[in-house]
């Protein structure tokens, strides 16, 4: 299935677990973010477990959640790129980022970040004291 197939089937199944949401007593909708979606949901207070539970039974009525495939080879590439635009843009504002690793690289880490929480993804933004810098961050949005 390809990516674009894929996303709609995401945003079909979001769609009828929204719809059954609803008919279980918590109005939701689709998120349409532009790529999967999901489903978004009101539960009054003290009724969050209920509400999840709901989501939950919603979900597996409709098929279980679908997992999307991994990306592609050049989809880890387009996304390493879009990371150097951003470290050419706040090398420009005037931030010191940390040296990029080659793209094979990034696509084995990018790989193994899916799989182990451990495993640390580069990124082009100054992380000062752990916390990544407000400062790049609105200056060189995207990327990430």
């Amino acid at each position: 299935m390809d990516r674009q197939a894929e996303q709609a089937s995401a945003r079909e199944f979001f769609g009828r677990v929204a719809d059954c949401m609803t008919g279980h007593g918590f109005p939701a909708e689709v998120i349409d973010d532009g790529s999967r979606g999901g489903v978004e949901f009101a539960s009054p207070p003290g009724q969050e477990a209920a509400a999840e539970s709901a989501y939950g039974s919603c979900a597996e009525e409709n098929g279980g959640e679908p997992t999307p495939a991994p990306p592609s080879d050049n989809e880890v590439e387009e996304i390493y790129q879009n990371l150097l635009e951003v470290r050419d843009c706040l090398e420009g504002e005037g931030y010191t980022t940390p040296d990029p690793p080659s793209l094979a690289t990034f696509v084995e880490q990018y790989r193994r970040a899916g799989l182990d929480q451990e495993v640390t993804l580069w990124s082009p933004y100054p992380v000062p004291g752990g916390l990544v810098d407000v400062g790049a961050l609105q200056a060189c949005p995207g990327g990430e």
